[in-house]
């Protein structure tokens, strides 16, 4: 393989002063911030210490003020939150039972309609093919009586005009 050559673009170098200038104020930077760093881990060290014993004080002040006043006032106070809790639940669960035994019964309701709907229209057509049938068998009656009729007519006509 052969070589490309590249043309090389000769660069200037930066000069000294410059270079010194900005590693220095890197250098300071660092420094300012390892001190910072220092000086906030101080601070942070005197709140905590200084916080521990506010708040040591702060219980041991509640605590004294527990003691005193509890001899004067001797109010037995039951207030157990689980109590209040379960019923609250207990309540929901009851509801919910409501829900679903109505829920059944309003679809056995709607099934026991369909039911007598589909029976009713059952009886319905039943009693119409009653009156159809009886229509039709006081059709064949009138149908059979007029025939009759007509036969007498006609043996009537035929005994004048024999």
């Amino acid at each position: 393989m052969k070589k490309i050559k590249k043309n090389l673009v000769k660069k200037k170098p930066l000069a000294k002063k410059k270079v010194k200038k900005i590693i220095n104020k890197k250098r300071k930077k660092n420094i300012n911030n390892k001190k910072k760093i220092s000086k906030n881990i101080k601070k942070n060290k005197k709140k905590q210490k200084v916080n521990t014993k506010k708040k040591a004080t702060l219980i041991s002040r509640v605590v004294t003020l527990q003691n005193s006043l509890k001899p004067e006032f001797n109010f037995k106070i039951n207030f157990s939150l689980e109590k209040y809790i379960q019923a609250f639940f207990d309540g929901i669960a009851s509801r919910i039972s409501e829900y679903k035994t109505l829920k059944a019964e309003e679809k056995r309701r709607r099934q026991l309609e369909e039911i007598e709907k589909k029976e009713k229209e059952k009886l319905q057509i039943q009693k119409q093919k009653v009156k159809e049938e009886e229509e039709q068998t006081k059709l064949k009656e009138k149908t059979l009586k007029d025939e009759i009729k007509l036969e007498k007519k006609e043996q009537r006509h035929k005994i004048i005009f024999t």
